[in-house]
């Protein structure tokens, strides 16, 4: 029993220090993208954004009717709002495109060359793909099993 609590423990020191390992060397990037932060709605949305605030804040002021002209612009607003939030975030990826047309046609190459760096970004890939000398996931994975059988050979 105490062996194998001693494997467990050393298991989870090997699989600590291999994340650790990781974070500490393979390069990685942190997205703050959220169900706020959408392409385009600056365009798109930040009107009809304005026009619902403003329509819903006119139909508080006057005791949140629940018919009439006041509540059927608040709802129209509010539809109008979430169409256009809706668009954005369906067509993404046609979005982050126009931004970078938009940088070549201004002539702005920095915005352009920062728009294509965030582009390309996303899909670069965090996977190691040789360690020690070992290429592809058998022969990493052969590395592997061949230290830890040495070290388990040692601890049993």
């Amino acid at each position: 029993m105490e062996q194998l609590a001693a494997l467990d423990r050393f298991y989870n020191d090997i699989i600590s220090c291999l994340r650790k390992a990781c974070e500490l060397c393979i390069p990685h990037k942190r997205s703050i993208t959220n169900q706020f932060n959408v392409p385009g709605s600056n365009t798109f949305v930040k009107e009809k954004h304005d026009d619902t605030r403003q329509a819903y804040f006119f139909w508080l002021e006057n005791g949140k009717p629940r018919f009439g002209v006041l509540f059927d612009d608040m709802q129209k607003s509010q539809a109008k709002f979430k169409l256009a939030l809706r668009y954005c975030r369906e067509h993404v990826d046609e979005m982050k495109a126009d931004a970078c047309a938009n940088a070549v046609f201004d002539k702005d190459a920095k915005r352009f060359w920062h728009e294509v760096y965030k582009l390309s970004n996303v899909k670069a890939t965090t996977n190691v793909s040789t360690i020690a000398g070992k290429v592809g996931d058998r022969q990493i994975a052969d590395m592997w099993k061949q230290y830890n059988c040495i070290v388990l050979n040692m601890i049993m």
